[in-house]
């Protein structure tokens, strides 16, 4: 299972069976899970958290339906069509990292071990946003400087739609 198409193609090309969900990460609804039944599957994730996340919630999807679960990070590469480009991978160059699958308990361990010893830094949540309002008080628009029939109707709509006056007069000047 990977996380997107393109990935699906290129492992199909080297004669294995891949699937994926639709709409990436993340997207892994409960009844694809039935269709792995009773099989070896093997997730390859990109390399980034949203495809780390994904990865363990299809593992814990799958358990106790497929018959073996484990988890391919795919070394040097943001997901496996890159590691095929970098690598001019092959059917044996992949065989030969196959064996660096993990369960996905295992997985987890390595993916905080990569995150705390610095060797991959990933911001997992966004910083809090600014907000610029809290910090700097703008003057009122002057709309004493726009033409007498222009501030009128400016004024008038910022007044009708209980807008502050600079936004309809910057709508009007971008059409003037």
């Amino acid at each position: 299972i990977t996380e997107g198409e393109r990935d699906v193609d290129n492992i199909r090309s080297l004669g294995y069976t891949s699937t994926c969900n639709p709409m990436g990460a993340g997207k892994w609804r409960p009844e694809f899970s039935k269709y792995l039944k009773g099989r070896d599957v093997i997730i390859i994730p990109d390399n980034d958290v949203p495809g780390h996340n994904h990865a363990i919630d299809i593992a814990k999807k799958l358990d106790g339906i497929a018959k073996s679960v484990k988890i391919l990070e795919i070394p040097g590469a943001k997901d496996f069509s890159d590691w095929l480009n970098k690598t001019n991978g092959t059917k044996s160059g992949f065989i030969q990292i196959l064996p660096s699958a993990v369960k996905p308990k295992d997985y987890r361990s390595q993916a905080e071990l990569k995150t705390q010893k610095g060797k991959e830094v990933i911001q997992e949540t966004w910083e809090k946003p600014i907000c610029f309002l809290e910090k700097i008080a703008l003057p009122n628009f002057p709309s004493s400087c726009l033409p007498e029939a222009l501030r009128g109707y400016v004024e008038a709509v910022a007044a009708c739609r209980q807008v502050p006056v600079d936004l309809p007069a910057l709508l009007a000047l971008s059409i003037a």
